[in-house]
């Protein structure tokens, strides 16, 4: 099973990139994606943020868990056929203020997978739960017995001296 740090560079190939420029321009460090990758390290939530934010193709799913595909189309009209670093920059239209709360599409896509991750954990949790709860309930009858057992040998005991 491959790691997330794996696929990202996986990921990353299939791009035609190289990971050192993208460090760059998430404001990594030298060469932190490919420490992480030969120690087999995790990427952390601001990291992972950036990752996402970079390209808004990548299936968040995929990246964390290896299910699904490598890329979602966000629209077949906007989404980018090269990574954001390599596209040109274009300035902003200086009569226009961002708007500081506006979802973007990108934005709702990455809830949805957000949404559909936590849910396959709730449920996945729920099930283990669910298992725990019956040895649990095996594991208390099985000590009620042990008692039951142990008071009637004590009983033998007593009554042979």
């Amino acid at each position: 099973m491959t790691t997330v740090i794996e696929r990202l560079f996986e990921y990353i190939e299939f791009r035609g990139m190289k990971h050192t420029p993208i460090e760059r321009e998430l404001g990594l460090s030298n060469g932190y994606l490919g420490k992480m990758l030969k120690r087999k390290g995790s990427i952390g939530d601001e990291v992972l943020q950036k990752i996402f934010s970079f390209f808004p193709n990548l299936n968040m799913i995929w990246l964390l868990s290896g299910k699904g595909d490598m890329e979602v189309i966000i629209d077949n009209k906007t989404a980018p056929k090269i990574a954001p670093i390599y596209a040109p920059k274009i300035a902003p239209d200086s009569c226009q203020e961002p708007e500081e709360n506006k979802t973007t599409e990108h934005d709702q896509i990455l809830s949805k997978q957000i949404y559909k991750i936590q849910l396959e954990e709730i449920k996945s949790l729920a099930a283990e739960n669910a298992i725990l709860s019956n040895e649990n309930a095996e594991l208390k009858a099985e000590k009620a017995q042990l008692q039951a057992i142990n008071a009637s040998l004590k009983d033998q005991i007593e009554k042979a001296v």
